[in-house]
């Protein structure tokens, strides 16, 4: 072995003659290793404070301490050395957890010769320089990223680049920052970047990208933004073409600065502040009030279904009649309100969690089931019974796109007609689905206008009048369904028939939900079981007490209006189960949960308006056995209170 420099090594080993057999092996035909002699850790500091040492020898054998110890307190008290373990001790357990720890090598004695043992120190050593070298190389790296992103900070632009070839690009946090998109780990596409600019300046921005590859010139164009589908902001882009030498990769290389306007006035910028306020304020109030409509008329829905099979009278019977038409024409304007919101609403993001895609499927057919008999418009929905159960996706956009089917072909004919809808899945990969959904009308369309040129947002607002006719209400929920879609990454198409009857063709993807296998519960209950039901909704208080009460006849309910009078029953009277909505004026269920909580483990399950597994951890968390997110179907109920109630009796 040929080494350039002189090595020192420190030698720690208690045993003299040890010692002296591992020097004479280390130096042995070798006149570049120069060995120290240590009996213990102690001595060990000692010498490396007077001596500049490259690598020690250890042996784990020492009186003071043993085994992994002693590499332990050898690392603690010497860091700046690299470590080879030379001992007797034949463990392997211990030679793993010192190499993980950052011993360069665990070594038997007896089990090398000379020329061994010195290659391993040699290597050793330079293994150790070379890993330093590149920890010190790494955090300059690392220190000079820190400085850039704060540069870009301070300086209010960010860097990005671009592969010319797949035209993607990647960004540093202050550019996905500037263009108010989220930074992920994948790269984002020029074709989503050309979707933020404002249509005024998309062929400005087209002409950029264009000229970039003409020239390896500095280029700039400076253009407008829609940042978060709401705020217009003026950027500069500035780029040129570079190739990599390594890889022959040609790129586009550039910053994205904030072009920052002056306000004429304060009160300009005070009276800007306050539209987007306002802005938001609305948009917030248009997602509630849409979102708690259509809760209670799921209610009421299901409670006249529930009236209509049974007997009675002929005058309850028209008048039953009555309401089943004043309820369908206040569930059309509802629609239509709700459309409008959806439409105008500027940044419809997906809300993701888990569901029954089956039963939600079968709630929505119930629903438009219901118009059948007052409107002309019939979708004649068939299900494949292959379609999964548990999916993750939006579950409230995918019934508002049924919603908006049924609503576009009200409005394309006042004449009846029977639409075929069909719905099956498409494996994609062992986690993932296609949702197809294929409409078809075989009567043709009296509107003359192309369908395919209504799917886009930029004459919408020409489609709001003070009383838009039924050709405009159809272009808006056609708009409405295609953003809809788009939100859950989905996406539609409307092949042209020489018909002019109207197909369309919807997919969307969701993603497969294994689920545990469920115990059965859907044997009657033999034992007494008391419910407290805590409900402020009187329509629901009436619905699903009717539904507990026809699972066996030892059930009984109780009803309390709010979270406050629910504590109070429950200190006064023993109940089996607590049934508690959340959303309640006085008390909500959160609060009482948790007062009940405080004196007993009752089994309480949640039933909550909203549907999202962040309000399913909270009420985990408020102290709740369970989680129902309304609608449900009552065999949903059902389960939950009886697999439940078996854990408890």
């Amino acid at each position: 072995m040929i080494a350039k420099t002189t090595i020192s090594i420190l030698l720690i080993d208690n045993s003299v003659t040890e010692a002296n057999l591992t020097t004479s092996l280390l130096v042995q035909g070798n006149d570049q290793f120069k060995v120290y002699q240590a009996d213990s850790i102690y001595e060990a500091i000692r010498i490396d404070g007077r001596r500049t040492l490259d690598v020690i020898v250890l042996e784990l054998n020492l009186p003071e301490i043993n085994g992994y110890k002693a590499f332990q307190e050898c690392l603690a008290k010497m860091p700046h050395l690299p470590i080879v373990i030379y001992t007797q001790q034949h463990n392997e357990i211990i030679g793993v957890q010192a190499i993980r720890a950052g011993a360069q090598d665990y070594l038997i004695k007896g089990s090398l010769d000379a020329r061994h043992l010195q290659r391993t120190v040699y290597f050793a050593t330079q293994r150790y320089e070379n890993t330093t070298q590149l920890t010190t190389s790494n955090n300059q790296i690392t220190q000079r990223e820190r400085k850039l992103r704060e540069a870009q900070e301070i300086g209010g632009f960010g860097s990005w680049e671009m592969d010319i070839l797949n035209q993607e690009i990647w960004g540093s946090p202050k550019f996905f920052e500037l263009i108010g998109i989220q930074q992920s780990t994948s790269a984002l596409s020029k074709r989503v970047y050309l979707d933020l600019v404002h249509p005024g300046d998309k062929e400005k921005v087209q002409d950029f990208f264009t000229s970039l590859i003409q020239s390896n010139q500095v280029r700039s164009s400076r253009h407008r933004l829609f940042v978060n589908g709401a705020t217009v902001k003026q950027v500069e882009m500035t780029a040129r073409i570079q190739i990599e030498e390594s890889s022959q990769q040609v790129i586009a290389l550039g910053v994205l600065s904030a072009v920052y306007e002056r306000y004429e006035t304060i009160s300009e910028l005070e009276d800007q502040q306050y539209s987007e306020k306002l802005t938001k304020l609305r948009d917030k109030v248009l997602h509630d009030l849409s979102f708690h409509i259509r809760t209670p008329l799921y209610s009421m829905v299901n409670f006249l279904y529930l009236l209509e099979d049974s007997p009675m009278k002929i005058q309850n019977k028209e008048a039953f009649q009555g309401l089943k038409y004043s309820l369908d024409e206040l569930q059309q304007h509802i629609n239509q309100l709700i459309t409008f919101s959806l439409a105008a609403e500027e940044n419809a993001s997906q809300t993701v969690k888990s569901f029954d895609l089956r039963k939600a499927l079968q709630m929505m057919e119930k629903m438009l089931d219901f118009r059948r008999d007052h409107h002309p418009v019939y979708l004649d929905i068939k299900l494949d019974q292959k379609l999964p159960r548990d999916v993750l996706g939006d579950q409230t956009k995918l019934i508002q796109v049924f919603y908006n089917l049924f609503d576009l072909f009200l409005n394309l004919s006042l004449e009846p007609r029977r639409v075929a809808v069909r719905i099956k899945a498409e494996t994609t990969d062992p986690d993932w689905i296609n949702l197809l959904i294929s409409c078809r009308d075989p009567q043709p369309v009296q509107s003359e206008v192309d369908l395919n040129e209504w799917n886009t947002e930029s004459g919408l607002i020409e489609h709001y009048q003070d009383s838009p006719d039924n050709e405009n209400l159809a272009k808006i929920n056609l708009i409405t369904m295609e953003k809809m879609v788009r939100s859950m990454g989905g996406s539609y198409k409307i092949p042209r028939e020489q018909s002019n009857s109207l197909k369309l063709a919807i997919t969307l993807p969701m993603q497969l939900v294994q689920s545990a296998p469920q115990v059965s519960a859907t044997q009657d209950w033999i034992e007494p079981l008391r419910i407290l039901l805590v409900e402020d909704h009187f329509l629901n208080q009436i619905a699903t007490k009717n539904v507990l009460h026809t699972w066996s006849s030892d059930l009984t309910v109780d009803i309390a209006e709010n979270g406050l009078v629910a504590v109070d029953k429950f200190k006064a009277h023993e109940y089996d189960m607590i049934l508690m909505d959340i959303q309640m004026p006085v008390m909500n269920g959160l609060m009482a949960c948790k007062k009940i909580r405080e004196t007993s483990s009752v089994p309480i399950i949640a039933l909550s308006a909203y549907a999202s597994e962040q309000e399913a951890e909270k009420c985990i968390r408020a102290g709740f056995n369970d989680y129902l997110a309304k609608p449900f179907k009552p065999e949903e109920l059902k389960h939950k209170v009886f697999r439940l109630a078996s854990l408890v009796r």
